[in-house]
């Protein structure tokens, strides 16, 4: 029998108290909650490679762990916990070792610790993340099993493995007290998986899984479904799709997990975003956590607010690439924040943080300086835009950034009005956002432009109302609404400036 993860967690507190008394040191708490992912994925691969005994005797081991045999000896530790605990240590918080790796990518957690002549994990080479009742779980993993294939199955809050040998599925729960399932039903397998997670989903009848499968490296990959294919198929079913779009927390395990075809798919679809509160960070804060600049910007991309707690985060955690995205995704910046920035990384490199924020700025909107005489007539709205623009600007002097090119996209704007009677309605937001972003270029240098920004805004607001606008588009929250009319930011053009910023920060 394997013993439950719960014994486990109180052997290892109970080891390393004992370990203290017999050192005279204490060692930091190392091993805490989570633990699940730590031995799904340390039995996973002992069983892949034949040795499922050695995983449960090693956890019997530490299960039966003696305090008294302990004292006896003239040891201070005892091997074969420290290699146990260290395995599943590695494996459950990565993160410790490198910030940026996360619990499900077993090919770098174990590349972190593996010795040269260990068989290493590949990457997966499949995921899918979705919401399932118990019989659309065993036609998916019906589909998805192939022998030795080792998956790794997901709620965001604890973990169940699965492999197919011998044509018997073994499923291993570390919160059972029974041990690894072996079954040849699938059925059974889905009335297990569920089982294991219900408790931690209020017994929602559909729970939101990811499914992730893994093999050793230099193995031939399996052949699986197309998972832009299935969401397609689910979205196309009414009854499905209304699911999805209210599921409480799907959006935020498809964050967790990238999934950003189905996020693009349930936008697609109509979906609202809605925080969930279920998580100590929400998923803006969770990739500031760990340092994954690309899935910050397709967040902010997705129109995910931003506030005051993210700028802290990201200060907390030092990644200024994150200050430098929300910036440019339209977060206000306020004194106490500039007051931050500065004391962390110096008036210097505030400077190339603002700097860089501003350059983005331009790259989304594609600011180009325009020659105002081709404007044959400047109706009252623009005048009164552009002359919002130039008493706004009219005090900040930024040695490095031409804001007459923020004039020039008013002006196109103008022209736009000019020529076709109205503003399109994915230009309004270049306008909202350009006033929106004088105001932290403002706070920058210290000038309060609080009051003249509302009534640009104000006046902005009035012309949409005039024209009946979309709700859709009178308030983005993050200066990346726009990109998706005037073309996102590609990530070859943002890791540059990042990098760029990076080296000049380190200078």
């Amino acid at each position: 029998m394997i013993p439950d993860q719960s014994i486990l967690l109180e052997k290892a507190a109970f080891y390393f108290e004992s370990k203290a008394l017999k050192t005279g040191v204490d060692t930091p708490e190392i091993i805490a909650e989570d633990l699940c992912s730590g031995l799904v994925g340390y039995w996973l691969y002992l069983s892949r490679i034949g040795h499922q005994d050695k995983f449960a005797s090693r956890l019997r081991y530490l299960a039966t762990w003696d305090n008294k045999l302990f004292k006896a000896t003239t040891l201070k530790r005892d091997e074969e916990v420290e290699q146990l605990l260290d395995n599943l240590q590695l494996l459950a918080y990565p993160e410790k070792l490198l910030p940026t790796a996360r619990q499900y990518q077993l090919a770098t957690s174990f590349a972190l610790g593996a010795d040269e002549k260990d068989q290493k994990i590949g990457e997966a080479e499949f995921s899918l993340t979705f919401i399932f009742d118990q019989k659309g779980l065993a036609d998916v993993l019906e589909r998805l099993a192939q022998p030795n294939k080792m998956f790794r199955l997901s709620n965001g809050f604890h973990i169940i493995g699965l492999l197919l040998v011998d044509g018997q599925y073994q499923v291993y729960d570390p919160n059972s007290k029974n041990g690894v399932l072996e079954t040849s039903s699938v059925l059974e397998v889905a009335a297990y998986i569920f089982g294991g997670f219900e408790d931690l989903q209020d017994k929602q009848p559909f729970l939101a899984l990811n499914i992730s499968i893994y093999d050793l490296q230099d193995c031939s990959p399996g052949t699986y479904f197309d998972p832009t294919e299935y969401y397609s198929e689910k979205l196309a079913d009414p009854d499905c799709r209304q699911i999805i779009m209210h599921h409480t927390y799907l959006f935020y395990l498809a964050a967790k997990y990238n999934e950003y075809v189905l996020i693009n798919s349930m936008f697609a679809n109509g979906y609202k975003y809605r925080i969930w509160r279920g998580n100590k960070l929400n998923e803006v804060n969770e990739s500031i956590k760990y340092h994954d600049i690309p899935k910050l910007k397709f967040l902010l991309e997705q129109g995910l607010p931003v506030n005051a707690t993210s700028i802290e985060y990201a200060l907390e955690r030092d990644v200024p690439e994150a200050i430098i995205l929300l910036l440019s995704a339209g977060l206000t910046l306020q004194q106490a924040h500039k007051d931050a920035i500065a004391n962390k990384y110096g008036s210097q490199g505030a400077m190339l943080i603002y700097e860089y924020a501003l350059a983005m700025l331009s790259k989304v909107l594609h600011l180009e300086m325009l020659d105002e005489n081709v404007v044959a007539r400047l109706g009252f709205y623009e005048q009164q835009l552009i002359r919002y623009i130039n008493d706004l600007t009219h005090a900040i002097q930024l040695p490095k950034v031409d804001w007459q090119k923020l004039q020039g996209d008013a002006v196109e704007i103008a022209r736009q009005i000019d020529q076709a009677g109205k503003i399109e309605p994915a230009t309004v937001p270049t306008a909202q956002l350009i006033v929106e972003n004088l105001r932290i270029a403002a706070f920058e240098h210290g000038v309060d432009v609080s009051d003249r920004c509302e009534k640009a805004m104000d006046r902005i607001d009035g012309y949409i109302q005039k024209m009946q606008f979309s709700d859709h588009v009178l308030h983005p929250n993050s200066l990346f609404f726009s990109s998706l009319s005037h073309g996102s930011l590609a990530k070859s053009e943002v890791d540059p400036v990042l990098e760029n910023y990076r080296a000049k920060l380190k200078a």
